[in-house]
């Protein structure tokens, strides 16, 4: 099969000969063929809800290839079929994209330039979007109907025309695909309180009923958090957010035992780090690394001490482990970038979004001196295209990330979202919730739709300050 490039169905990958580009195509690929998560450069799947269809993208490739068509979507309605090969939209030819994070995949990916040629076309007033496909027969153009009319607004989806909407399927997603044992699909470490806290940020008490079921889900399966194991700091602190903000609201002392006995077992965890400091690891059993610990579930341990102390816990988390976090911490004062680094010998410019995000979020909810939280936020503006390379996971991060933005220093947030307006109007089908799309690192294991959706309707909370993680230093 042949175009301006030279596209070859079979198996295999892109490689480059003198000027001219040989990539390949699968005849009918397949949702196996996509690459491994944290961090691999796929194949990722490209999902665009708005226009109705699932691709498979590769790295280094300048087109991409439908995996699927969902019955009466767009794509459907135009006659897109599974295998097309995607080389043009709206008149612009794709370029090699990368999967990488990074500049190019923000600018020049295939997932951006989707997005964009779907918010170009609600800005501009048209009603639909031109894909230009390769068949065995040659090149075939398809018009796309979108489903939607009217420009977004600046600030979509916090706000603007079509953000009500969007909030509601948001809503509707989690409230549909909630089981009735209150757990969604993914993994119960992190979806249960996740869509719990979700439905809470709604400020509606309307679902009640629904984060009770999660809440009777968590006690019962983690009644008393001292006796957590394996991986445990990553539940606990989800589920003792949960608990925090619970409290907070209803102010009746039902979850104060739990989260007691979590802030005094929690110091009595740790282990020596290799530079002599105490450290949390994954869970209480030890530290990875050849103990140099890791960051990311201690951010969230700190975000869970933060808002104990709000209700009147006297937690020591932060002072035991501070002598770590300070010595993770990329310091500007030594000449470091600001941001808060994987471990302490990694002080990277490439997984740091949430957990840079979560320690700044946990200074201001202490109500301290947020010392360091004007320099963690610098890195996030500056490198935001990394968002979703957010440590073993690209999603809750780069939602967790944003929120913590909204919180600490709500301006920078008006200057990151509407940059990427383009992203939630490519993965939102309007009338089901977002559909999954694979971020740089992780999420697969967490439930793919699950984790996107429950993740980014926490988000929206910032909008409705029905949490005190979600709410402007101002406002609490």
């Amino acid at each position: 099969m042949c175009s301006s490039d030279l596209e070859l169905r079979a198996r295999g990958g892109a490689a480059t000969l003198g000027e001219l580009l040989v990539t390949r195509h699968h005849e009918a690929p397949t949702r196996k063929l996509r690459g491994k998560e944290n961090g691999k450069l796929g194949p990722d799947q490209l999902s665009s809800g708005m226009l109705g269809f699932s691709a498979l993208t590769e790295h280094q490739h300048a087109a991409f290839s439908l995996l699927g068509v969902r019955e009466g979507g767009p794509a459907a309605k135009a006659g897109a079929r599974p295998g097309d090969v995607v080389v043009e939209v709206d008149g612009e030819r794709l370029v090699p994209s990368s999967i990488a994070p990074g500049w190019e995949w923000f600018e020049e990916s295939h997932e951006a330039v989707l997005g964009r040629a779907i918010q170009s076309a609600l800005e501009d007033g048209r009603a639909s979007v031109k894909l230009v496909v390769e068949r065995e027969r040659g090149l075939e153009s398809l018009s796309l109907k979108l489903p939607l009319r009217g420009a977004p607004g600046a600030l979509f989806p916090l706000s603007g025309k079509h953000a009500k909407r969007f909030r509601e399927d948001l809503v509707g997603w989690a409230v549909r695909e909630q089981r009735k044992n209150g757990t969604w699909p993914g993994t119960n470490a992190v979806n249960v309180a996740m869509g719990a806290l979700a439905l809470l940020g709604t400020d509606d008490r309307a679902h009640s009923d629904a984060i009770e079921r999660s809440v009777d889900f968590l006690l019962k399966n983690n009644p008393e958090p001292s006796k957590m194991k394996g991986l445990a700091y990553w539940q606990l602190s989800f589920q003792g957010i949960l608990f925090c903000e619970l409290e907070l609201k209803e102010g009746d002392g039902r979850f104060l035992p739990w989260i007691e006995e979590a802030c005094n077992w929690l110091p009595t965890t740790t282990h020596e780090s290799k530079w002599g400091t105490q450290a949390f690891g994954h869970g209480p059993d030890g530290l990875p690394y050849d103990n140099k610990a890791l960051m990311a579930p201690t951010a969230h341990l700190l975000v869970f001490d933060a808002l104990a102390r709000r209700c009147g816990v006297e937690s020591r988390v932060f002072e035991h482990v501070e002598p770590y976090v300070r010595h993770a911490w990329s310091d500007p004062d030594s000449g470091g970038h600001g941001a808060m680094g994987y471990n302490g010998s990694y002080r990277d410019k490439g997984e740091f979004w949430s957990r840079t995000g979560l320690v700044a979020l946990a200074e201001v909810l202490r109500g301290d001196d947020a010392a360091m939280a004007p320099s963690l936020l610098v890195l996030m503006e500056e490198r935001h295209p990394w968002m979703l390379n957010s440590h073993a996971y690209g999603e809750p991060g780069g939602a967790l990330g944003l929120l913590s933005l909204s919180t600490v220093k709500r301006e920078l947030l008006e200057r990151i979202v509407p940059l990427y307006r383009w992203r939630f109007l490519n993965a939102w089908e309007p009338g089901h919730g977002l559909r999954y799309t694979s971020p740089h690192m992780g999420a697969p294991y967490m439930g793919e739709e699950a984790i996107l959706n429950l993740s980014y309707l926490l988000l929206l909370a910032t909008e409705t300050g029905g949490l005190a993680i979600a709410r402007q230093a101002e406002e609490r």
